[in-house]
């Protein structure tokens, strides 16, 4: 049994991926208060409002529904009014939290949760066995990510503040799949009231914060929830939140938020452009954290197409790679070496020493060896390599969004100087997923964010996720032995198996080189020096700033 320490289904992935990527967050607007009224509490001591800049439009086509909504922007303002029954904690392992404690049987098919007493939503309707049955299921049928709860077969009230989930086969990931923000528990009586306009202008949770105030396109406002003190048990404050009101302010254009926080109303903004990052860092209102961040960008050779289903060649891209190079032209320095495709901090990840013995580091020379070995030669370095009188030329896609287009054609020169003929091709995102699912590729330049390689490695390399098939395996790769790893990893009960099991399936992508890993990004922060808490809140958890509860507990002016 595993309880809480004392406190002091398939979905469409690329449409996900498409979404995370959209510049966009807001619904309608909601209560009566004014800009003018709100910026009147911005200054003072204990009841001031810390404005939060982001690159989000908020203009009203995604609810503020936990259980509907996916984007990052989204998630940002959830954290401080929506709570899920589980948290990850600074050990990366899933602990109880509106939950007291939980059991699983032996096989991993069934789970009693208990739940905390006494833990109410915003509107005075307490947390009841039945009120977090009714959240599980809306969770499961119908959010986008309901998959992380599994295949449940049945849930039922069997206590007051108890429930059980029961599986038809086992599911050892359910704690896991219950901390992720999408799962978090809204009101019932809320939704019921609402209908339709749950998550426009109605919004109700258990977290530090409650909602306020919607303007549409201009920000949206949370207040203090005075009654919470249940906050995780890792962090110094538990609640009640030291800052009366939080805004988020949209500021979609770059150098508009760049301002607003360097010499503007802004407070606080991790969606500064990282190429902005030493602007923040360098003027005297402001001060930055940076932290590695568990989002990569990688190459997807096509590897059911010539020459990339050839293994020597796929290796040869990545030897052929400064990486260094890319994180400066790309990032201006703002991002790390990666050689494996899960950064080293997620969780079941290979380790930095490992991935680089097993992976490909920059060597030109071992790259044009690797493509002589493959037939691809040519009489002198920098010419165009053929084989068979055809030449070694490729398709090379990447995106318009400006990072990206910077990685692609930063890297096209040096595919070229080991004997590439590289057509970089920057498209539209809607042009360019119809070329990978029609396979009309030879490389593209992809990213992806997340904390567990498990996950991760399902929707990018898997063989169900084929990008034909509408997923987000964009190499089109199918391997049967890294499948079926992955598969057993997700119903093993032991966590030394499961690690076992998804570190020798990434062992497999090192040797059969799917993908070709290039850099991961550091994420930032920037922050006015009225700002304290910042470094509380930065070095608790690893995965900082995914985990946004922090910045809602420990910040104050």
């Amino acid at each position: 049994m595993a309880s809480k320490p004392p406190r002091n289904k398939r979905i469409d992935r690329r449409k996900y991926l498409s979404a995370l990527g959209m510049v966009g967050a807001g619904v309608a607007t909601a209560g009566c208060s004014s800009n003018n009224e709100s910026k009147d509490d911005t200054n003072g001591s204990n009841g001031n409002t810390l404005i939060v800049g982001q690159n989000t439009k908020m203009s009203g086509d995604e609810p503020l529904d936990p259980h509907r909504a996916t984007r990052i922007g989204t998630q940002e303002v959830l954290f401080a009014i929506n709570e899920p029954l589980f948290r990850v904690n600074p050990d990366l392992k899933p602990v109880p939290h509106l939950a007291k404690k939980y059991s699983m049987n032996d096989d991993a098919t069934e789970y009693t949760l208990t739940l905390e007493e006494g833990i109410k939503f915003h509107n005075g309707e307490k947390l009841t066995a039945e009120v977090a049955k009714w959240n599980l299921d809306r969770f499961v049928n119908e959010s986008p990510m309901g998959y992380l709860a599994g295949n449940v077969s049945k849930t039922e009230v069997t206590g007051d503040y108890e429930i059980t989930v029961k599986y038809d086969n086992s599911f050892p990931l359910l704690p896991r799949g219950l901390s992720s923000w999408n799962s978090a528990l809204v009101s019932k009586k809320a939704v019921k009231k609402a209908g339709d306009k749950y998550g426009q202008n109605v919004i109700v949770g258990t977290g530090p914060y409650k909602f306020k105030n919607w303007s549409r396109g201009a920000f949206i406002e949370t207040e203090r929830f005075d009654e919470y003190d249940w906050g995780p048990n890792w962090v110094q404050n538990t609640g009640p939140g030291k800052v009366k009101k939080f805004r988020f302010e949209s500021h979609p254009e770059p150098t508009t938020l760049l301002n607003e926080l360097t010499d503007g109303d802004v407070h606080l903004s991790k969606s500064v452009l990282l190429s902005d990052a030493k602007k923040v860092e360098q003027n005297s209102n402001t001060g930055l954290k940076r932290k590695k961040f568990t989002r990569q960008a990688y190459l997807c050779p096509n590897t059911q197409k010539e020459p990339m289903n050839d293994v020597r060649v796929r290796k040869a891209v990545t030897y052929a790679i400064k990486k260094d190079a890319v994180i400066e032209a790309a990032l201006g320095g703002e991002g790390y070496d990666i050689w494996a495709l899960m950064p080293p901090m997620a969780k079941n990840a290979l380790s930095t020493d490992r991935a680089k013995e097993t992976g490909q580091q920059f060597n030109p020379e071992k790259a044009r060896s690797l493509l002589e070995q493959a037939g691809w030669t040519n009489s002198e370095q920098g010419q165009v390599r053929s084989k068979g009188g055809k030449k070694l030329q490729i398709d090379f896609l990447t995106f318009t969004i400006s990072r990206e287009k910077k990685i692609g054609t930063t890297i096209q020169p040096m595919l070229d100087e080991v004997g590439f003929k590289t057509n970089l091709k920057i498209l539209e995102a809607g042009t360019l997923y119809k070329k990978l699912e029609a396979g009309e590729h030879d490389l593209v330049v992809m990213g992806y964010g997340g904390q567990y390689a498990l996950e991760t490695l399902s929707a990018t390399l898997t063989s169900d996720q084929s990008a034909k098939k509408g997923g987000t395996n964009f190499s089109l790769w199918e391997n049967k032995k890294f499948d079926n790893l992955l598969q057993k990893a997700r119903t093993f009960t032991s966590d030394e198996k499961r690690n076992q099991a998804i570190v020798d399936a990434q062992l497999i992508v090192q040797e059969q080189a799917p993908v070709v890993p290039v850099l991961a990004y550091n994420k930032i922060l920037g922050y006015k020096n009225s700002v304290s808490g910042v470094d509380t809140m930065t070095n608790d958890h690893p995965w900082w700033p995914v985990k946004e509860y922090l910045r809602h507990l420990e910040l104050e002016l």
